[in-house]
């Protein structure tokens, strides 16, 4: 079976806030930040715990703190390749 999909490129096109926002599930923030990302050992931030506000925050301000790929199927949203 195949399933076709939308993957965004999250260097050309990073996501929006909103898009982060609405797609971000509040009882997992951190299933969608990038910990293993270079910025994220750079600012010291791998292995710290953060609400979604603040991950969004910081994923907002980097898009190499995004987790990706993020591919889009329709209403449905995946970030992560453990996620497809």
């Amino acid at each position: 079976m195949r399933i076709s999909f939308d993957e965004v490129d999250t260097v050309k096109d990073p996501p929006s806030r909103e898009f982060l926002e609405k797609n971000v599930d509040e009882d997992h923030p951190d299933e969608y930040f990038n910990n293993h990302s270079k910025p994220c050992r750079e600012l010291g931030l791998a292995g710290k715990s953060f609400g979604k506000p603040e991950l969004i925050d910081l994923m907002s301000s980097d898009p190499d703190l995004v987790k990706c790929p993020i591919l889009v199927h329709g209403k449905r949203v995946h970030f992560g390749y453990k996620k497809i």
